[in-house]
């Protein structure tokens, strides 16, 4: 299950200027995400989602509402254009992101992987993309920490 994470929310008020403008875009295609969380659309939202990255971060593009709207399309999501300027999702984004705010806690950014009777944590963060059995690997190991009552944080410097 996805439920989108702002950071425009997270930092709204004290966003430095050098981010502005991409968390506004940010904000465009959450409003999007959130409307097919809110549909169950979760396979949509993932090819979104991954259109997204690998625009923004392995072809190094620009952050724009263009990206924004090619990678709609690329994805067959056309119709979810509507969405991107709509104010009137943002409670529903905001209660989304509250509700993951709310299991990881203060001092904690995106992304946040909730497993099981509202137990999260913030993470993981990977540095390349998985897949296969490496990725089950990961995903079972990070299911047990955080499936353990008394795990707390896991850390290392960048």
């Amino acid at each position: 299950m996805w439920r989108p994470f702002s950071l425009y929310f997270l930092n709204e008020g004290a966003i430095p200027e050098e981010y502005a403008d991409a968390l506004n875009v940010s904000l465009f295609a959450l409003r999007v995400i959130a409307k097919l969380c809110e549909d169950a659309r979760y396979e949509d939202i993932g090819r979104f989602y991954r259109a997204l990255g690998e625009a923004w971060f392995e072809g190094e593009e620009q952050v724009s509402l263009d990206v924004v709207e090619r990678c709609l399309s690329e994805v067959g999501l056309d119709g979810c254009r509507v969405h991107l300027k709509d104010e009137s999702i943002d409670d529903l984004l905001r209660a989304m992101h509250s509700y993951a705010h709310k299991l990881a806690g203060d001092g904690t950014g995106s992304p946040v992987l909730e497993i099981a009777d509202q137990r999260a944590i913030y993470g993981p963060i990977l540095t390349e993309t998985l897949s296969g059995q490496e990725a089950l690997d990961v995903f079972d190991a990070v299911s047990t920490l955080v499936r353990t009552p008394s795990f707390s944080e896991m850390k290392r410097h960048r």
